[in-house]
Formats: C-alpha cells, sequence, structure tokens
C-alpha cells in the first residue's frame, strides 16, 4: 500500500463509505486493471506471435486510460485532505472525466478480436447449471446452453437456432431449420474470469425463460385485458420482458445481480431515460432494490442490507447529477400502458410464483457473509462448516448415554446427527460463493483501490491491485469448481 508522504489515504477504512466521485474512479481503474489482467492471459496463451499487438494495447492503458485518471483522483485527495466538499464545477469535471476513460474503456475492448481468444473457464459452466437445475421445466433446466466472448463491452443472450431459421427464411431458401432453441450467453472479453460479472448470465437466461413461456405476453395481456396471442410486439412489451428477466436474475442470486447492474450502468450518462426497448436503469434499480428488501434484505443479514443500500444512493446520486448536468430528465417515465409500476411488477411475481423457480433465501445470504470474512483472509469459500456450540458436551452426554441403559435409541440417535452435522461441511451454492465475493469487494477490494492511489501516480499501484484481481478471482473460481466436488460426498 502505497503512502504519499503525510498526505491523508483518501479512504481510511475497510468499510464501504466511498464517495460517489471515490466509487467511480475505482470501478474505472478497476475496469481498466481487469482490462490489462486480460491481456496477460492472452500473452500467456498466445505467446509471442501477438507481441507488436499487446504493446500496443498497454500502451494505450498506460499513457491514455490510466493517465486520464490523475486529475480526478487530485480533485478527490484535495476534498479530502481539505475536508471540504468538490464544488458543483469540480464535481461535474471529475464525473464527465470519469464517464470518458469508461467510454474509452469500452471503445478499447471492441478491437480485442485482433488478438486470440482465451476459452471460457469451465466454472462459469457450473454456475449456468445451478441456474438452469433452479427451473423444473425440462425444456429450460435441460438445455445446452453456451457462452460465447465477445469484443462488445457488453452482455447479451441469442437463440442461435431461431436466429439462423431467420435468416435463411429471409433468403427464402427454406421455412424451417431442424431441432430446437440454441441459447448462447455474450460475455465481454475482460469478464472472462470475473464470476462476480458473470450474474448477468441469469438476466440472459431470464430471457430465454421469458420467451419459453411467453410471459411477457401474458403479463400484458392482463394490463391490456386481452388474450396473449393478441398481445403485439413494441416497447411495452419489450420493457415488460426486461422487468421479468431481472426479477428472474434477483430471485435466483439477490443482491449479487443488482451489484453487477449498477456496476456497468452506474457510468452511463442515461440512468433516468427509458429506450424504446429497456425501461430506465434508475426504474430497475429502483424495483429490483424492493423486491430485495421484501425477500432477503432483512435485519438477519445487516452487512449485505447496508452494502445495497449504500450502492442504490450511490446510484440515486449519479442520477440527481445526470439530471442537472446532463439534462439526464424523465423522457416520459417508464409505465406500462400508464399502470403503476408496482402492479406491473406484482403480475410478473404472480407469473413466476405459478412457474415455481427458486429463491435466493435469507438464510443463503446469512451464509454468503461468513463466507465473506473468509474471502478476506485468502480462503476459498466452497463449504461452510456449522458453528460448534456445546459440541465437547454432546459427545460426553453420548457416551453417557452409550453406557447406559435409560436413554432411548431415539435420544442416542439424535445426539450422533447434531455431532455429526457440527462435523460435516455443507457445500455453498455458486450465488451464496458470488455473494460472499461481492461482500468482500466493497468492503475490502474498492476502499483498498482509493488507499494504493494515494501515491505520486496511478500507474504505481496497477501492479499490486492486478495481484488483488487475480487472486479474488482465483478463489472464487476454485470455490465453484470445489462445490461439486463437496456435493459428491452428500
Amino acid at each position: 500500500m502505497t503512502d504519499c508522504g503525510s498526505e491523508k489515504k483518501v479512504s481510511e477504512s475497510i468499510t464501504f463509505n466511498l464517495t460517489l466521485p471515490e466509487f467511480l474512479i475505482a470501478e474505472v481503474f478497476d475496469g481498466i486493471a481487469r482490462l490489462d489482467c486480460y491481456l496477460d492471459e492472452v500473452e500467456l496463451a498466445v505467446h509471442p506471435r501477438s507481441g507488436v499487438p499487446l504493446r500496443l494495447f498497454r500502451d494505450t492503458l498506460g499513457t491514455v486510460l490510466f493517465a486520464s485518471l490523475e486529475e480526478p483522483l487530485r480533485l478527490t485527495r484535495q476534498s479530502t485532505v481539505s475536508k471540504t466538499p468538490l464544488g458543483a464545477s469540480e464535481f461535474q469535471a471529475l464525473v464527465n472525466q470519469v464517464g470518458s476513460t469508461f467510454i474509452g474503456i469500452a471503445g478499447v475492448h471492441r478491437f480485442l478480436k485482433y488478438l486470440r481468444v482465451p476459452e471460457p473457464p469451465h466454472e462459469i459452466f457450473t454456475l449456468l447449471r445451478e441456474i438452469q437445475q433452479a427451473f423444473p421445466d425440462a425444456g429450460i433446466k435441460d438445455n445446452e446452453t453456451d457462452v460465447l466472448l465477445s469484443e462488445t463491452f457488453n452482455y447479451g443472450e441469442i437463440d442461435l437456432h431461431t436466429a439462423i431459421e431467420w435468416q435463411l427464411q429471409q433468403a427464402k431458401i427454406l421455412k424451417s431449420v431442424p431441432g430446437k432453441e440454441t441459447i448462447v450467453i455474450i460475455l465481454p472479453y475482460t469478464q472472462v474470469n470475473n464470476p462476480l460479472m458473470w450474474t448477468i448470465i441469469s438476466h440472459e437466461i431470464g430471457h430465454f425463460v421469458e420467451k419459453y413461456h411467453s410471459l411477457g405476453k401474458k403479463v400484458l395481456g392482463k394490463i391490456l385485458a386481452c388474450p396473449p396471442g393478441n398481445v403485439t410486439e413494441g416497447t411495452e412489451l419489450d420493457w415488460v420482458e426486461e422487468l421479468i428477466s431481472d426479477a428472474v436474475a434477483i430471485r435466483l442470486l439477490g443482491p449479487a445481480y443488482l451489484f453487477s447492474f449498477a456496476s456497468i450502468t452506474i457510468l452511463q450518462s442515461s440512468l433516468g431515460r427509458p429506450s424504446r426497448t429497456h425501461p430506465s436503469e434508475l426504474l430497475r434499480v429502483r424495483v429490483a432494490f424492493n423486491e430485495l428488501k421484501r425477500t432477503c434484505l432483512t435485519a438477519s443479514v445487516p452487512i449485505a442490507t447496508a452494502l445495497t443500500t449504500k450502492l442504490v444512493d450511490l446510484f440515486e446520486e449519479k442520477f440527481k447529477f445526470n439530471e442537472k448536468y446532463l439534462g439526464d430528465k424523465y423522457m416520459g417515465p417508464s409505465a406500462v400502458h400508464a399502470r403503476p409500476t408496482d402492479d406491473v411488477v406484482a403480475l410478473i411475481t404472480q407469473e413466476l410464483d405459478d412457474l415455481k423457480i427458486g429463491k435466493l433465501s435469507n438464510d443463503s445470504l446469512i451464509r454468503s457473509e461468513a463466507l465473506a470474512r473468509a474471502l478476506a483472509k485468502g480462503q476459498p469459500v466452497s463449504a461452510l462448516r456449522k458453528e460448534r456450540i456445546d459440541l465437547q458436551s454432546k459427545v460426553e452426554s453420548l457416551r453417557q448415554s452409550l453406557s447406559g441403559s435409560t436413554v432411548s435409541q431415539a435420544e442416542i440417535m439424535k445426539t450422533f446427527f447434531e455431532i455429526r452435522d457440527c462435523m460435516i461441511e455443507k457445500p455453498s451454492t455458486c450465488a451464496e460463493i458470488i455473494n460472499a465475493g461481492y461482500i468482500h469487494r466493497y468492503q475490502n477490494v474498492l476502499p483498498q483501490i482509493l488507499n494504493g492511489l494515494a501515491g505520486p501516480a496511478v500507474n504505481d499501484y496497477v501492479p499490486e491491485h492486478k495481484k488483488t484481481i487475480n487472486q479474488v478471482d482465483r478463489l472464487l473460481k476454485v470455490s465453484l469448481q470445489a462445490t461439486e466436488i463437496h456435493k459428491l460426498f452428500l
């Protein structure tokens, strides 16, 4: 950790109390460093054939992208040391610069297609299987979904079978292609080893589920008081489909999905503007947060609740900035046929309840908080052992019961199984592991970035943070892999 003379570090604690400028700087710095980590992997995989292109990419990161954070950091340090909030013009300049750097990351990412591409790791399919297993319908559960890496700094899904069939029909070659839905999930190159951003898979699977059961038309049909077959394609149907996919993701992965969604949208300049195909990001964050508070964010998970609330507060603050300085005013609310959002969400919830889709429980989040403490110690978190309360007294009680003749066999068996359960490590789910990863990220990793950037130059802290990225990615992937092994012995 770099310390610049007597200068106060930007963030001194490991709790998630970053200001909006600090949070945006940390997110963007992490994004550039992750791009650099991807170049390391490409170099290892295809060395030395990509030598010249790799040098061009690295020079761009070092002299342009990382360097562009120097002025935002200077303003943030100045504000921290003087204990004076940034002025309006300084705040605007800082956020605009960080936003431009984020756009630069996406721009550079497009050209990664000219490098050789590593394969997606098998751990990503462990998460994918868990997501699909949450659906009782075999058409979803057993679909052979694949993952494709893309140069586009975005996420998506495509039914390859339908796409090919449509293309051939347009060419008037044939009417139909034999086979069934072939779903391909699309992830950005640089997130190939980042399990925390694999959570977007749950939203993309949500689109598959929505199409498979025609949920969007069912919900909109109830709103319009017409049969689902009479619902036409259009903006309102698109919005309902997006809200359904978000609802599926929240059910399966809880706060982790909201964290990942906020991470890729908070730097954008259109948080309050709905588009032709999507409700506004602000509405989607608010809906997701309300659903989490209704289901799994309770007093029994104070850390997850506090982190989620803080992140949503930052998102709301960023929207207010966009609204004031960038003209990001509502261009018409994301309302569906003038119905209150709560009514639409209630209809979506009813449809998903009818499908009996699994949900992330409050108990799972309790486990995630415990797993996050282990991650902070550098430990894999594929399983969690129950707290051994009064284990010695239970063993002694069992010994006395076995030596006597007054205790029933049922009582002996009960004590035995209590002892056995204390010795067994229950496998973690992928959702629990990834939520633990996000808790660790917000409590430890992001504040450490601001501490590390207190040095004279941004580039000085890059090697140290890349080590952190690789360590956390490795711990999470090992945990996802090992949890499969744990399940085999139960």
